[in-house]
């Protein structure tokens, strides 16, 4: 029994080593399998692994699971536990996408791909954390991470900051208890908090909801928490900063500007370089939510906020100043002419101001033509002339400088007037536009379902003809007769075909050749070689090529002819190795090259008589011309060559 016992194991080992030969065999084409097998290490087969992640097909994914096995297990009895690790982080990133939606394969690359400095650490560990400790497989987690830990490779991931990254923060809070030393609870609780709140960071713009049952959590721990007032205010002021950007992602302004005027109350109490950063967010978040609910004045206000104790940078002061007026402008234009005609208002007080000026000198030169004539009595000529040519000057100084701020307030009002109406103009010239887009969307849906309507009566009309000869096929009983209904019913169903194809589409564009072809090959096959009598293996080499539906059927109906004519001619019921290759590529921009190949009995001699007077083949000749080609024939070789460019 012992000795059998041996024999089975010896031979589920030798089924182990050629299972094993067999996957490498099979990869060994593989680019990825040969850039895998290049790496010298774990951790740059890992690096690789997770930069090419989108080249691993789904039908290949139990083959890699079962080479990282064997690289794991090799490890293993080496005593290598580090590229042990590297290989068990291959198995499981195989694993999430074998059972992973594809939205979260995608999370899962950009979380360890954003930390280049040290991909195969920290970004991977915290990757599992999200997809496996996160959602569900919270003990698989926990051991990976205390394995880690075993290697010392990271000194500071324990086991309570694990908890609460996962969400088990009753485990997380009993671990920091009784794991450290009671002068190091503090520190660590503030690490799993500093933690947490960068997670919550992380994880807001991707999952606001589970980002707020964590800000949940914090609060509960702060309440609770009994380090020192000032570092309690520094990680609250972040938790407000979290807070109100997880609000206004939800489109709650109101909530998310308490949140942020807290956080600004907050951190006054926490005066060092390292809170600036958190102030100037707050700061600019507010700026942003005053912008949403139209408070202008407010937020111009913003800038000067607390520019004592932190002043935010020039740039950003004249950011949120220029977003003010913006704002201002365009949002409020009905203010903005309310206040130029304040402006008016002033500049015509200051116009009244210099028109009583004026005056004032009109007087004054009137009191001096007086004087002048006082003078002139009293013989002082002179210092009278002095005095009345000063005035006249006065006076038309101040007549040009009225003048010119009258012109400047009518340049003003007449521009603002324009801009003004430049706005609304295109504002009703877009609203114009709007409705010929959807016009113009409506006649376009409207047309292409009275296409589909016709393609679809089409496409009844021929089922119906073809119905029509099945029914007539089988009444007769003449050989001859058959094979001209068949041959008639065949040509009908590939045009059919196409129309349902096309009708079937969301849009009518081009038809997709391939599907096309597929579905033809099987209607021919199940007319003209029912019970399969004769073994046949059709190969389609097609590219990706969409055309109208006119070339389509053009193609359609010359595939028909030529298949129909190798099925019924060129094979017999013997043969075993019956071969038919159809090709359709693009050789170069807007040229096709179209090839039919079998190895059947080939052309008849009097090929060239008999082009004229088969109906399948004139059809055949006729479909190319129509697509803008000639017909070639291959008469030296064995069974039958055609093709042709367009």
């Amino acid at each position: 029994m012992h000795l059998r016992t041996i024999h089975i194991l010896k031979y589920f080992f030798i089924y182990g080593l050629l299972l094993t030969a067999s996957i490498h065999f099979s990869l060994s084409q593989n680019p990825l399998f040969q850039a895998f097998n290049q790496q010298k290490s774990g951790g740059e087969r890992l690096e690789l692994v997770i930069d090419k992640f989108d080249q691993i097909e789904k039908n290949e994914i139990s083959k890699w699971t079962l080479i990282f096995e064997d690289y794991q297990s090799i490890e293993n009895q080496m005593n290598n536990a580090e590229e042990e690790l590297y290989y068990k982080s291959l198995s499981a990133l195989i694993e999430i996408k074998k059972n992973k939606p594809l939205e979260f394969l995608s999370k899962f690359k950009k979380l360890v791909l954003e930390n280049k400095s040290n991909v195969k650490s920290e970004a991977l560990v915290l990757s599992f954390d999200f997809f496996l400790g996160f959602y569900e497989l919270h003990i698989e987690q926990i051991l990976f991470r205390t394995h880690v830990n075993q290697l010392n490779e990271y000194s500071d991931l324990q086991l309570s900051r694990l908890y609460s990254q996962i969400g088990l923060f009753e485990q997380a809070t009993k671990s920091s208890l009784f794991e450290n030393q009671i002068n190091s609870r503090v520190l660590q609780l503030k690490d799993s908090l500093q933690s947490l709140l960068t997670q919550v960071n992380y994880i807001n713009e991707i999952d606001p909801d589970v980002a707020q049952i964590k800000l949940n959590v914090i609060d509960s721990i702060l309440i609770n928490a009994t380090f020192s007032e000032i570092d309690k205010d520094y990680i609250k002021a972040q938790w407000y900063l979290y807070k109100a950007k997880n609000l206004a992602l939800k489109k709650n302004i109101n909530s998310a500007l308490t949140m942020t005027n807290s956080g600004l109350n907050t951190i006054e109490s926490y005066k060092s370089t390292e809170p600036l950063k958190i102030f100037n967010e707050l700061l600019l978040l507010k700026a942003k939510l005053l912008f949403e609910i139209d408070e202008s004045k407010e937020l111009a206000a913003i800038i000067e906020q607390k520019k004592e104790d932190y002043s935010l940078s020039e740039e950003d002061q004249l950011k949120w100043l220029i977003l003010a007026q913006k704002f201002y402008v365009n949002r409020n234009a009905s203010r903005a002419l309310l206040e130029l005609k304040k402006s008016a208002s002033s500049l015509q007080e200051i116009i009244d101001a210099k028109q009583n000026k004026a005056n004032f000198v009109q007087n004054k030169i009137r009191l001096s033509e007086d004087f002048q004539e006082l003078n002139n009595l009293f013989a002082v000529p002179n210092s009278t002339a002095i005095t009345s040519t000063e005035a006249r000057d006065n006076f038309q100084t101040s007549k040009q400088y009225i003048k010119m701020i009258t012109l400047s307030l009518l340049f003003t009002l007449i521009g603002f007037l324009g801009l003004i109406y430049a706005y609304y103009r295109s504002v009703k010239i877009q609203k114009i536009i709007e409705l010929q887009n959807i016009e113009l969307k409506n006649n376009s849906d409207e047309k292409d379902n009275l296409l589909k309507e016709l393609h679809h009566r089409v496409k009844n009309n021929l089922q119906m003809v073809s119905s029509l000869l099945s029914i007539q096929m089988r009444k007769s009983s003449q050989n001859k007769i058959i094979r001209v209904l068949k041959t008639s019913n065949s040509r009908v169903k590939s045009i059919s075909l196409a129309n349902q194809l096309y009708y079937q589409r969301d849009k009518l564009e081009d038809l997709p050749v391939q599907p096309y072809f597929e579905k033809l090959v099987r209607s021919v096959e199940l007319i003209f070689n029912p019970k399969n009598e004769i073994k046949i293996n059709v190969n389609l080499k097609i590219d990706d090529l969409s055309f109208d539906i006119d070339k389509t059927v053009s193609l359609g109906l010359v595939l028909n002819e030529l298949l129909s004519n190798s099925i019924l001619h060129a094979f017999s019921k013997k043969g075993l190795n019956n071969q038919i290759t159809v090709t359709l590529i693009k050789k170069d921009t807007d040229v096709f090259y179209f090839e039919y190949i079998d190895n059947g009995k080939g052309w008849p001699e009097d090929l060239n008589e008999k082009i004229s007077s088969r109906i399948g083949l004139v059809l055949v000749k006729r479909q190319v011309n129509q697509l803008g080609s000639e017909l070639n024939f291959d008469l030296e070789n064995t069974g039958v060559k055609v093709w042709f460019t367009f």
